[in-house]
């Protein structure tokens, strides 16, 4: 497909104006609309492996790795501002009050 641009998920030739430019791709904007979710952090479209998700929360890698961070106990995705610390080990709320340690 030389000199035409194609959708980096599903493949097809893109026309003018029927896309989007997502983490250096091009993505159609059905794929823009069902195939990716946007990062929380900073906005970026992102689909496939390129996701940090806890089911709620989506991230891109590098927004994930500057600024988040999982609970220990249940998974969920925080905001490294949100996180209370026991030895070393990042807890919600939830989770760091079952541990019974005093804030």
């Amino acid at each position: 497909m030389k000199g035409k641009k194609e959708c980096i998920i599903c493949r097809c030739v893109l026309q003018t104006y029927e896309h989007t430019k997502a983490e250096n791709n091009w993505i159609c904007n059905y794929c823009v609309k069902e195939k990716t979710v946007e990062c929380v952090h900073c906005g970026e479209k992102l689909w496939g492996n390129n996701v940090v998700t806890d089911g709620n929360t989506f991230l891109c890698l590098n927004c994930y790795g500057r600024h988040y961070r999982r609970c220990i106990g249940c998974g969920l995705i925080l905001h490294v501002h949100d996180i209370l610390w026991n030895n070393e080990q990042s807890y919600c709320i939830s989770c760091f009050e079952q541990l019974g340690v005093e804030v």
